[in-house]
């Protein structure tokens, strides 16, 4: 993953939108010139961009259109371009309007829909919040119409306590929850936007002891495989 502070880092700039594929490119290539993973075996299979904020900015979001588009030509037909998408809504600089959704969703391969920080005080809450988020965000993606093999992701939070996370509240077992509800309620009615959902990203992730607070194998993972995965 690659992020940006878009205060401090002008993607508006071609230079810099140029500076920034090459980077990128070197990330996903291991004959690019100045490549990080000269002589590895295998290249990665793409790039997540996360530049905040990018909401409430047309400049600035065309500017992120235009990077996705720069870093493509890079990548092989295996490789893929996707964001770290801030979550549905026009309230902020740090959310997305329906718009933005479907226009992101016709330049890059994938976006995850980063719905949590919400601020919200409880998990009945957070949860009908998750559902939403799901049934309209593919809404929005599918008015696109998205690029071919288009698929979003929901980011389900594994973050320790903090200003605008409260774990009691927004933790992987509510996020599930909420959008197993959605895509159980989208099947039912046949929306053919559920076509778009290709499944859950966590964040985040360290050495998976739990003991800093990340994702831990006999929490957060572990509630991954029994509700999501449906394992024992």
């Amino acid at each position: 993953m690659g992020n940006g502070d878009t205060t401090k880092t002008d993607l508006t700039s071609v230079a810099v939108r140029t500076t920034l594929a090459a980077e990128c490119h070197k990330l996903v290539s291991t004959t690019f010139a100045g490549s990080y993973i000269a002589g590895a075996a295998r290249a990665f299979d793409g790039l997540v961009l996360d530049f905040e904020p990018s909401g409430l900015d047309a400049a600035r979001f065309d500017a992120l259109v235009a990077l996705t588009d720069a870093i493509r030509p890079a990548l092989t037909v295996q490789q893929h371009v996707g964001h770290a998408a801030h979550q549905l809504g026009d309230a902020s600089a740090y959310k997305w309007a329906a718009p933005l959704y479907a226009r992101m969703a016709g330049h890059a391969d994938f976006l995850v829909d980063m719905a949590y920080d919400t601020g919200l005080t409880g998990a009945a809450d957070y949860q009908r919040f998750v559902h939403d988020q799901v049934i309209s965000t593919l809404a929005a993606v599918d008015a696109g119409p998205p690029v071919a093999g288009f698929r979003l992701f929901l980011a389900v939070p594994a973050y320790p306590a903090g200003k605008y996370h409260d774990r009691s509240v927004e933790n992987v077992g509510v996020a599930l929850a909420g959008a197993i509800a959605a895509l159980t309620e989208l099947d039912k009615t046949l929306a053919p936007s559920a076509g778009w959902f290709r499944g859950i990203a966590t964040f985040l992730h360290t050495d998976g002891s739990g003991n800093d607070g990340y994702a831990g194998w006999s929490t957060d993972w572990a509630t991954i495989a029994h509700v999501w995965l449906g394992s024992p």
